[in-house]
């Protein structure tokens, strides 16, 4: 049996819970329960409308969450090269300081301990990551939304509209890096003249190269070209382990040792006179005067170029910091010079004192020829003393 919507029934008001059945088709209730129904279906449905189901079985307004979106990516700008963009970024990373921080490191403003974290390497990056000349001007002239510039065009940005920024890099450079340059030149600079004034005053030395002649010299007999030498080129000391003697078992500089140690054992320890040959002969010295050059060249750069940086900017002491920076690195470069001059005249005195030409062989070469000598006769030394303990009768044990 069909029942209709009684004309009485209302839209539901509210939004109730559903009853999840399946329901049965008229065309199949036949004789079943279903099918006997109806004749007081409009007094029960008129009981239903009082039965508040609505609010009994009302659905719960289930509490909305904002949907948490991921960030909408703004349409970034990128102005710098990708690469130069990428590793400013990495740099940005690593020092963990805001772009405001850093170029307030440009105009020596800030908190000092925020300075501090920038050290020499980091103003080399950040001038190698600088943006050129093209890119500046791209940069002074964007007129678009600036949020959306990343982090290292942001950081560039602000660079750009610093006076003479690249300078103050370069300055800057100039400036965290000066100590620790100029520790090193010193350093290099007073070994070289300490092994130079080691060599010429050791008498010990001076000896053995008189044992050296003297044996050469007795060699040498009946040689016209080679026999009776009133020296010999210091290059030979290097290669004296070259010369064997005729069963190959021992080298001219065996003999030599055993010799001295026979003859003059108090010269034995002639290299406690020479301590600093060995830290001269790693001094690279044409890198060691590019570097001194390069200091002295610097400095004239920033100071003939310093008026560039000049800024509006009450809180920029950039200027005035520089100013007091190359008082002072002035006077420093100036002894290094007057170091350096008086460490070339020292060795132009060893070399001519061992007969060479100070402009036919550099430093480096020369005192690599003495390192290897003290280092041969030492070892040689060494194997003759061995080999003579071997050959020491026993003692008779009684």
């Amino acid at each position: 049996m069909m029942f209709k919507n009684s004309p009485n029934d209302t839209p539901a008001r509210m939004s109730v819970k559903r009853i999840n059945w399946e329901k049965i088709e008229p065309v199949d209730l036949g004789n079943t329960v279903w099918g006997q129904l109806g004749e007081d279906y409009d007094t029960i449905n008129d009981v239903v409308k009082y039965l508040d189901l609505e609010q009994h079985f009302a659905m719960k307004k289930a509490k909305t969450f904002k949907k948490k979106t991921a960030p909408v990516k703004k349409d970034v700008i990128s102005i710098l090269a990708h690469k130069k963009a990428y590793n400013t970024s990495i740099l940005l990373a690593h020092l963990k300081l805001t772009t405001t921080e850093i170029t307030n490191c440009l105009l020596i403003n800030g908190s000092e301990a925020t300075r501090k974290k920038l050290v020499s390497s980091h103003y080399q990056q950040l001038l190698l990551y600088a943006p050129d000349e093209e890119e500046a001007e791209k940069l002074k002239n964007f007129a678009g939304d600036i949020s959306k510039l990343n982090e290292a065009d942001t950081l560039s940005l602000k660079l750009v509209n610093i006076p003479g920024y690249q300078l103050r890099l370069k300055a800057l450079v100039f400036k965290h890096s000066f100590a620790e340059k100029e520790e090193e030149i010193r350093r290099n600079l007073e070994v070289v003249q300490r092994a130079s004034n080691q060599l010429r005053k050791s008498r010990k030395l001076a000896k053995i190269l008189e044992f050296v002649l003297a044996m050469g010299n007795y060699m040498n007999q009946g040689h016209i070209r080679i026999s009776k030498a009133t020296g010999f080129r210091i290059h030979f000391l290097a290669e004296m382990d070259c010369t064997k003697t005729s069963d190959n078992k021992m080298t001219f500089l065996h003999i030599l040792a055993r010799a001295v140690s026979s003859k003059f054992p108090e010269v034995l320890s002639f290299a406690d006179e020479l301590t600093d040959v060995k830290d001269a002969s790693r001094v690279v010295y044409p890198v060691v005067l590019g570097d001194l050059q390069q200091l002295r060249k610097n400095w004239l750069l920033i100071r003939d170029n310093l008026l560039e940086t000049e800024s509006k900017n009450k809180a920029d002491r950039f200027k005035i910091a520089m100013e007091t920076c190359l008082v002072r690195t002035n006077g420093a470069i100036k002894r290094l010079e007057q170091l350096h001059q008086s460490t070339s005249k020292e060795f132009n005195k060893v070399a001519q004192y061992f007969g060479e030409n100070p402009k036919n062989i550099g430093m480096q070469q020369f005192f690599n020829i003495f390192e290897e000598f003290i280092r041969k006769f030492q070892k040689s030394s060494m194997e003759i003393s061995k080999l003579l303990k071997t050959k020491q009768p026993q003692k008779i044990q009684r």
